[in-house]
């Protein structure tokens, strides 16, 4: 018989709890993880008197279980603003002074030769590549422990992809060997372009697994549109308020890696209108674009307007339908003016 408001029935003593290290919502896993941790910590701190190397231990453990949690998707899209947003112009005035843009030091020491960072002369490889294989090895690790912190609902890429990525990787590395193996090339002269076409495939693969579908796309493409306006607005605030004041006109604001950014920012900006005929669409055309426009202007670059003319060609092939007649109608009527 159970009597509401009691614990036992008359006469019957109730059992004591017993201390357990295993509370509520605490595995016992955990806990002893917890005070093995601080033996640890405390063992390395005797011995060394020194905190770092105490605290060493529960740093890298953070970092595994950083990299273990954490989606590649998102270290991508980091990486991505940092490289599309820093830059490695630098600016030679008429007095031989030089100006290095604010993300300059980023970029340096993430593109450039570990061995100009650190007093290593063999690391003759930049951050950026660590970082790369880094990713690709977390990737087959977690392909082979079954961990879908990055598969989890992501669409399924294509045969043909894959091939012709695999295929290129190959012809990179047939070529390379050809040229220094066979034909006795210089090795050291050839790595200034072998790197570029080393990484192209292997990047594309880890973008393949880091993007999951159109929503990631979405988001790259939004993460290239503010790295193109950041850029666009160094070049004119060093444009408008430093070199103008001085009377220097610099022969170029960024590097060719910008021409092309800058010109694919506004091309997704046309495609997206030309298929979307929306206001919405025609407003970020007319603000966004006017604005990468002025950037592509003021950048002086004659590979931009070359890249920017053939994209606009290439989609007016393409095109069909309405759009296509308005577009064609519209630049019929505005020949007289162009003339």
């Amino acid at each position: 018989m159970t009597v509401p408001g009691l614990t036992s029935l008359p006469g019957q003593t109730t059992a004591r709890p017993r201390f357990t290290l295993n509370p509520d919502g605490v595995s016992r896993g955990t806990l002893w993880f917890i005070v093995g941790m601080n033996v640890i910590m405390t063992t390395l701190f005797i011995l060394s008197a020194n905190s770092i190397v105490a605290i060493f231990p529960l740093f890298l453990f953070c970092l595994c279980c950083l990299f273990l949690v954490t989606s590649l998707r998102k270290v991508m899209f980091v990486l991505l603003f940092i490289v599309a947003a820093s830059d490695a112009t630098v600016i030679l005035f008429p007095d031989k002074s030089l100006w290095f843009p604010p993300l300059y030091g980023l970029q340096y020491v993430l593109v450039e030769n570990l061995n100009k960072t650190l007093p290593i002369e063999a690391l003759r490889f930049s951050l950026l590549e660590v970082i790369f294989v880094a990713m690709a090895v977390l990737a087959v690790a977690r392909v082979g422990f079954r961990i879908r912190v990055d598969t989890r609902g992501r669409a399924r890429g294509t045969v043909a992809l894959t091939f012709f990525l695999f295929l290129s990787f190959a012809g990179v590395l047939w070529l390379e060997f050809y040229g220094v193996g066979v034909r006795g090339g210089d090795f050291r002269q050839s790595l200034w372009q072998f790197r570029q076409l080393f990484w192209l495939p292997l990047t594309t693969v880890l973008f393949s697994i880091c993007l999951r579908d159109h929503r990631d796309f979405l988001t790259a493409v939004k993460i290239l549109m503010a790295a193109a306006c950041f850029k666009i607005a160094v070049a004119a605030w060093f444009q408008f308020t430093i070199a103008r004041p001085m009377a220097f006109e610099p022969p170029y604001l960024t590097t060719h890696n910008d021409s092309i950014l800058f010109v694919i920012v506004f091309m997704l900006l046309v495609i997206r209108f030309i298929h979307q005929l929306t206001t919405r669409n025609l407003v970020s055309l007319l603000l966004i674009g006017s604005y990468v426009f002025f950037g592509i202007v003021i950048n002086n670059r004659r590979l931009a307007f070359v890249n920017l003319l053939v994209c606009l060609a290439l989609v007016l092939f393409i095109m069909r339908g309405p759009a296509k007649k308005f577009v064609v109608r519209g630049i019929m009527l505005s020949l007289p003016f162009l003339l």
